[in-house]
């Protein structure tokens, strides 16, 4: 999902596409019609056409569409299920784009919905998000929505607050670190009780979305910084360019929680493991890019560049060889991103600063 988003932001003109009743359009074989009978009062039935709510349709009808706009694909479109969204820079290449878009449709009887379509456009909604010129937005309606749920009871209403948040998730830094208050309701016999903390985590999720930055396209003639941290449950890094006027700008934002034996890390291995997980995940962006890796420890740095290291350290540093990349010592409060980190995100790009003294403790604990 991440990719086709990073595809189509850029793009002066946006055209998106809706097929009509999705599955319904893709024949199913004959001998295998016998497979989807349904009895009725009225007699007993075989599906031609794919219906929904069979096992595998939606990867049935998602290869179909990838046959259907092959050579397209990645280029001017994208498309998943029954949505197709036609992307350009320029009004006469979106023109043409749209024009063999079409016909592809008509060779392989694909039926749109004029009601769903739009033309031309320069803001479309594509996977529940906002997309732009200048990058990705969370759609408002989104964030409405979520601000209207109440303190949950039930493990019922947790699941379907993580589920609505959930999709939003690449708007928020430290997503996992943010949710640990709610994923922990979720463990087995354990007892949904809301204390004053626990509502001021609750409250701190809405109003973090109120304050969701654009997430910018990415400017591959420029370098990208990363920076890279981790807690005593999670692991976080931030993707960030520099814009024409010099602040940094937000592009993506990465968060894990830590699983099994990543528990068991030391303090370093955490920092390190971060930075390898960071750039795995970032990789469509850094792989052809020069970038700064920032981390809050000098000592991850040059464990990295040691020749004698363990099985553990040497399968990440083989994984990060493949990248044009600088690691250096945080020692900067670097625009919104590291703001956020100290739990004072503001909107505007602060001054970069030092980091001396007890700033410097609390960077570390990260």
């Amino acid at each position: 999902m991440d990719n086709l988003l990073k595809l189509v932001t850029s793009s002066e003109f946006l055209s998106t596409l809706d097929g009509f009743s999705g599955s319904n359009q893709v024949v199913v074989k004959e001998l295998e019609r016998i497979k989807t009978t349904f009895t009725t009062p009225w007699g007993t039935y075989v599906y031609v056409k794919m219906p929904f709510g069979l096992m595998n349709v939606g990867a049935t009808f998602q290869s179909a569409m990838d046959v259907a706009f092959a050579g397209y694909i990645n280029y001017f479109i994208v498309v998943y299920q029954d949505d197709v969204t036609v992307f350009s820079r320029k009004i006469n290449d979106h023109f043409r784009h749209l024009e063999r878009m079409l016909v592809r449709c008509r060779v392989y009887v694909i039926s749109l919905n004029p009601n769903k379509c739009h033309f031309g456009v320069q803001m479309a909604k594509l996977l529940g998000h906002i997309v732009l010129k200048e990058g990705v937005m969370i759609d408002s309606k989104r964030v409405e929505s979520i601000n209207k749920v109440p303190i949950l009871r039930n493990k019922k209403g947790v699941q379907f607050f993580f589920g609505k948040i959930n999709i939003i998730r690449i708007f928020l830094f430290n997503f996992f670190e943010l949710t640990i208050p709610i994923t922990s309701i979720l463990k087995k016999d354990q007892v949904i009780k809301w204390e004053e903390a626990s509502i001021q985590d609750f409250n701190g999720i809405k109003e973090a979305l109120k304050h969701a930055p654009i997430l910018e396209a990415p400017n591959y003639k420029k370098f990208f910084q990363m920076f890279s941290f981790s807690s005593e449950n999670t692991i976080a890094s931030i993707l960030l360019r520099k814009d024409d006027e010099g602040a940094e700008r937000e592009i993506a934002f990465f968060s894990k929680e830590l699983q099994g034996g990543e528990f068991k890390y030391t303090f370093i291995e955490k920092k390190e493991f971060s930075l390898v997980k960071a750039t795995k995940f970032f990789r469509p962006y850094i792989l052809s890019s020069k970038v700064v890796s920032y981390v809050p420890h000098t000592m991850v740095k040059d464990i990295l560049l040691e020749m004698e290291v363990s099985r553990k350290r040497c399968r990440w540093v083989n994984q990060l060889q493949e990248y044009d990349m600088d690691i250096q010592t945080m020692k900067l409060i670097i625009g919104l991103g590291l703001a956020k980190l100290m739990g004072e995100r503001n909107l505007q790009t602060i001054e970069v600063n030092e980091v001396e003294g007890e700033m410097m403790d609390v960077l570390e604990n990260w």
